[in-house]
């Protein structure tokens, strides 16, 4: 408690299982997010097919997003939100049938699954935080994701070369099905209930505008990862640095540090000096990409992408929750995430057209032009708006 009676408390039973229910789903959709383009790739030798597997993902996504944050801030919302889990287990249908129209449709419906799940994690965790520590307490969540986001891709490409790609897909389906019976345990506040209970429809049009720019900028950052995390595998390989498991590891331990330092900082200070880091990092990640020749230069890469995608999520996730008022969460967090999603979408689906005419190299000089200039148009307004304050 602090001197007003408030309760500030972060570790509690409900938390802690929300923790472990997006943990779960942050490891099986980013095992697909890997896993997926190589199984597709070791069937037809098409960039444009292993981008769509990602591409597809992100457009099931990004139509759920919306309906996600209107009915997750309603009555039906742990009903959808099950649902949502129970989507995300579509991989298993794999197991069945692996013929490229199904694997389309099942990361379609998974993309659908994780629009939805996410979202409604995102808002539990969101509400489950005292407002003085929510940064932080984002900054532990993102810090448990972001082990499960970074090692995801090593462990499936890991079990798909050593076990075959049906155990890969079996994991997958494994691990949203577990947070569905996780979920299941977690019990909705009181004023939750309340809150969605007498939620009306004309707060939509407000959030909106309130969450433009953290949707925006978390959408540059990913524009330029997409490509990362979906070619890095045959880049990595016409290089001839050997296996991607060292990327990934340098890349989870990057995340991993940055994201409870960043939920530190931005819950003392403000988010401002964080989304200029992830802008500035991305972009420099991308360009050492095209020009990477080593391995060192590679785990570089994917250090400063780890910092850019860490710092970005955590800073600007915050900035969105702030912004909104607790009841209003589910449609913020469905407008943030609706931009993580499109940027992962346009930038694989992009990345896998330029691919097939220029090579990687200069695939990745390219996809690094949006968060340099992003970085610079944020910085330089950052100035401005300190100037204009400090006159007055």
């Amino acid at each position: 408690m602090n001197k007003q009676g408030i309760e500030t408390k972060i570790w509690n039973k409900r938390f802690i299982i929300i923790l472990l229910v997006n943990t779960a789903i942050f490891l099986s959709f980013n095992m697909a997010t890997a896993g997926f383009p190589a199984f597709v790739s070791s069937k037809a030798n098409s960039h444009v097919t292993t981008g769509l597997v990602t591409t597809l993902s992100a457009l099931g996504a990004l139509l759920m997003r919306p309906i996600a944050g209107y009915i997750l801030d309603r009555r039906l919302a742990r009903l959808f939100s099950l649902f949502g889990l129970l989507l995300m287990a579509a991989p298993l249908i794999c197991l069945l049938s692996s013929d490229t129209a199904t694997v389309l449709t099942v990361r379609f419906l998974q993309g659908a699954g994780w629009g939805l799940a996410s979202t409604a994690c995102s808002k539990a965790i969101a509400n489950a935080l005292p407002h003085e520590r929510l940064s932080e307490g984002i900054g532990y969540a993102g810090f448990l994701s972001s082990a499960a986001t970074a090692f995801a891709p090593g462990i499936a490409l890991s079990i798909g070369e050593k076990s075959g790609f049906d155990v890969m897909l079996g994991i997958i389906g494994i691990s949203a099905v577990a947070a569905a019976i996780l979920y299941l345990l977690s019990r909705q506040s009181g004023a939750e209930r309340a809150a969605s209970a007498e939620k009306k429809c004309a707060s939509f049009i407000p959030i909106l505008k309130e969450t433009y720019l953290p949707a925006l900028l978390i959408m540059v950052v990913t524009v330029a990862y997409a490509p990362m995390v979906t070619f890095i595998k045959p880049y990595a390989a016409s290089l001839g640095v050997g296996s991607t498991a060292a990327y990934f590891f340098a890349y989870a331990c990057a995340t991993v540090i940055v994201r409870p330092l960043t939920g530190l900082y931005v819950d003392r200070k403000n988010a401002d000096l964080p989304a200029i880091t992830a802008l500035a990092s991305i972009a420099t990640a991308s360009v050492l990409l095209s020009v990477c020749h080593s391995l060192p230069e590679l785990l570089m890469a994917a250090v400063l992408s780890g910092i850019g995608t860490g710092a970005g999520m955590n800073a600007l996730q915050t900035m969105s929750v702030k912004r909104t008022a607790a009841s209003n969460r589910g449609m913020a967090m469905a407008i943030f995430l609706f931009g993580f999603d499109l940027g992962m979408g346009v930038g694989s689906f992009i990345a896998g057209l330029i691919s097939n005419y220029t090579g990687f190299p200069i695939l990745f000089l390219i996809m690094s032009v949006p968060p340099t200039v992003a970085c610079m148009v944020y910085t330089i307004a950052l100035i401005r708006n300190n100037s204009t304050h400090s006159r007055s």
